[in-house]
């Protein structure tokens, strides 16, 4: 007697657990599924939708995971719909508060692409050429002294992003925007990446 009333009890904590144990995998499994859609929306190119699905994950959820997860997939969509100011945010956000080191590091390299397009540069006076944008100064530092030795105008700004400090080396001082895309296109012949940016 006092077995079975034993084996019922084994069999109910088991029932128990594992119905526990299905019910979290089931919540998991649905989050999964939601940041999975979003995903989904991202990879086909519906920009809007990803970043409407992954937005509202964001605000609902507030699992570290899926909110990181969430917050990543929002960044790249509001990238790629040129709405910087969104993307930035998010991207922050990562770089400030997850525990994840890939997404990090995903979103310190987000961030860098991003600080990479260029602004409105036709408001300027003056242009330059980026040439490099480094998370280490002395990576930013190898490259100046490069063109330095070959005596361009040259210099490095600073930009923060996040918790990261961001090394931008620049070439040149141009009038005209014509002619800063010119040495642009013979720089990257020369293996540089190239972007025209205001002075």
């Amino acid at each position: 007697m006092i077995t079975k009333i034993f084996t019922r009890q084994r069999l109910f904590l088991f029932t128990a657990v594992l119905s526990l144990n299905l019910l979290f995998a089931g919540n998991s499994d649905a989050l999964d599924r939601r940041c999975e859609t979003a995903e989904k929306f991202y990879l086909n190119g519906d920009y809007k939708n990803a970043a409407h699905e992954s937005e509202r994950l964001f605000k609902v959820y507030k699992t570290d995971a899926i909110r990181d997860q969430a917050a990543y997939i929002a960044a790249l969509s509001y990238l790629k719909l040129d709405n910087y100011p969104q993307a930035r945010e998010y991207f922050i956000f990562i770089i400030n508060s997850s525990g994840d080191p890939y997404l990090v590091s995903e979103a310190e390299i987000g961030l860098t692409n991003m600080s990479k397009t260029p602004t409105p540069a036709e408001k300027s006076s003056f242009f330059s050429v980026q040439i490099g944008c480094f998370k280490k100064k002395k990576n930013a530092d190898k490259l100046y002294k490069t063109f330095k030795k070959r005596k361009y105008t040259v210099r490095i700004s600073e930009e923060e992003l996040g918790r990261a400090v961001i090394y931008k080396v620049k070439v040149g001082r141009f009038k005209a925007k014509g002619d800063a895309v010119k040495f642009a296109k013979k720089l990257k012949k020369m293996g540089y990446p190239t972007v025209v940016v205001p002075y």
